[in-house]
């Protein structure tokens, strides 16, 4: 039997939880990593964008004179951005990207009571659990590319 080039393998799990790789190629390429530019950019802008609206909320409730709740939600921003920034997977290639999005998602998740903070109880009344389907699709990557790594 025949067996597919080593890039065109799904990705191997090893004992530590990492992928087992291509030597520093993009998938199926023959590229170098480094050379990935508008992956990289996609990751970072992406993340940026779904970070936009607890800064846009942030400075709604800056002007509404919410000092405290305004100020959390720039320092919510911050952290989360810090965390996408920090857990670039190509500074970590073989680490899967459920790992790496792990801390970005629950800064994300965490702007929800944040928000219901900042709007106070009598708004939070007005939700129900159904409203909670929305973060479906949000999720949706983790589990579409959760196992897979940047050098695959």
């Amino acid at each position: 039997m025949i067996q597919p080039p080593d890039q065109d393998r799904p990705a191997r799990l090893a004992t530590d939880g990492t992928c087992s790789g291509t030597g520093g190629q993009a998938s199926g390429t023959g590229r170098p990593m480094q050379t990935r530019r508008a992956e990289q950019l996609g990751w970072l802008l992406g993340w940026a964008g779904g970070y936009l609206w607890i800064l846009a909320l942030a400075l709604v409730f800056l002007v509404r004179g919410q000092l405290a709740v305004g100020l959390s939600g720039l320092a919510l921003a911050a952290l989360g951005y810090g965390a996408v920034v920090q857990g670039r997977p190509w500074r970590a290639p073989r680490t899967r990207y459920w790992r790496l999005m792990l801390l970005p998602y629950l800064a994300m998740l965490a702007g929800v009571p944040w928000a219901i903070w900042g709007f106070g109880p009598e708004a939070a009344g007005q939700l129900n659990a159904w409203q909670a389907l929305i973060l479906l699709p949000v999720l949706s990557p983790i589990v579409s590319l959760g196992w897979r790594c940047w050098d695959r």
